[in-house]
């Protein structure tokens, strides 16, 4: 059995939901993981996922090799009044470079 639950962001936000999938096409083994996704807006500002405890299909963070495949939903809860949001993929700190691909949201 499946739960659903109706989830309101807080007064004067909004939610940006995310559905993204990774697939490593590298040799090399990596993690990847909500946190491997930033949204931004135009300001400059970044945003914490938000997570609630009926959430599913959340992105769950995996180890991929060669060929592997990941996916999953990410949510951000932003204030009504930014715009010109971007996600951002990443890898990890050390990698060159450290962003690997972004998108502009139509937001």
């Amino acid at each position: 059995m499946v739960w659903l639950d109706t989830v309101e962001a807080p007064t004067g936000t909004s939610f940006i939901v995310v559905s993204a999938t990774v697939t490593n096409a590298s040799e090399f083994e990596y993690e990847v993981g909500p946190v491997s996704f930033i949204l931004t807006d135009s300001q400059g500002r970044s945003y914490l996922l938000y997570g609630h405890r009926f959430d599913y299909g959340y992105y769950e963070t995996a180890t991929l090799c060669e060929g592997d495949t990941a996916s999953g939903h990410m949510r951000w809860v932003v204030p009504d009044y930014a715009s010109g949001f971007e996600v951002s993929f990443t890898l990890d700190p050390i990698s060159t470079p450290q962003v690997i691909a972004k998108w502009k949201l139509p937001w």
